[in-house]
């Protein structure tokens, strides 16, 4: 699914109604959060340090990051 990313089921939640997975760096093997079910969204959200990111935030943030880089790159020439 992704070249530098793992998703490992590692249980159920309180509820046994969702899953969770660790979110593993393949090249290092460092666990870099969690996917569970946020119940006040309503939906899976990864989960880092207490922060709770949807995937329309992580869309804005790749969004963000890819903006950035094509500044960057346009500024070198």
């Amino acid at each position: 699914m992704s070249q530098y990313l793992a998703f490992i089921e590692v249980g159920v939640s309180q509820s046994g109604k969702t899953k969770i997975w660790d979110m593993i760096n393949k090249n290092h093997g460092d666990n870099m959060g969690l996917v569970h079910w946020y119940g006040r969204w309503r939906q899976y959200t990864y989960n880092i340090d207490d922060l709770e990111f949807s995937a329309s935030c992580l869309r804005d943030i790749a969004d963000f990051l890819d903006e950035k880089m094509k500044e960057h790159r346009e500024g070198r020439k």
